[in-house]
């Protein structure tokens, strides 16, 4: 094992830690975080996705309405 390596469990044999608490998240942190921390990531994106999603589809909307109304006034 390569020096400042922690292993708990080896090749074929993998283990789960559990019971992790939760790590500090930040810029210089070096804390691990769990999955609960990482679970909070994932629906903090699922969201600010869903708002993009909205946004191009208004945006979208909005275009083929001015580009409807440019074409009617000529």
């Amino acid at each position: 094992m390569e020096p400042g390596v922690v292993a708990v469990g080896r090749n074929g044999s993998a283990r789960q830690i559990q019971f992790v608490s939760a790590g500090a998240i930040s810029a210089t942190s070096t804390d691990a975080i769990n999955g609960s921390q990482l679970y909070r990531v994932i629906g903090v994106l699922d969201s600010a996705a869903s708002t993009a999603t909205v946004a191009k589809t208004t945006a979208d909307s909005a275009k083929t309405t001015a580009t409807v109304a440019q074409t009617a006034s000529k």
